[in-house]
């Protein structure tokens, strides 16, 4: 069985892109406290001067965000140079079966449930990285 290393947390690059500046703060503090370089946006505008200057491992995206919201901000990412693979992770307080569903045939690499608890968090995380 060959085992495989993970990603260290590190050397991650996050951008959180979240409405809500509570939520963005939780975030940020959780990864940040775990190691990680964490950079946040409040909504496209803001994202949009992020991915000028930073290459991100990941992008988190809320999926209820006014102008536009994580599904459409999705479809972006999708469409930029090296977006086809860049590992972008729903986040949402509006959990269902349904929302799963259709968070992985539009192309999240997971969908995680708000609220979030640290150690679940990190670890949905870190399997998203190391399976990318």
């Amino acid at each position: 069985m060959v085992e495989r290393l993970m990603t260290p947390i590190d050397t991650w690059k996050v951008i959180v892109v979240d409405d809500e500046a509570d939520s963005r703060q939780i975030v940020h503090a959780m990864l940040t406290q775990a190691g990680a370089t964490v950079y946040c946006a409040a909504d496209g505008a803001e994202f949009d001067k992020l991915m000028q200057t930073v290459e991100p491992t990941m992008i988190l995206l809320d999926l209820a965000m006014p102008r536009p919201d994580g599904w459409v901000l999705l479809n972006k990412i999708r469409a930029m140079p090296g977006g086809a693979n860049l590992p972008v992770v729903a986040i949402t307080a509006h959990h269902s079966s349904r929302v799963a569903v259709d968070a992985e045939r539009a192309g999240f690499a997971a969908l995680i449930a708000k609220p979030l608890r640290t150690a679940s968090f990190i670890e949905a995380l870190q399997k998203v990285i190391d399976g990318h």
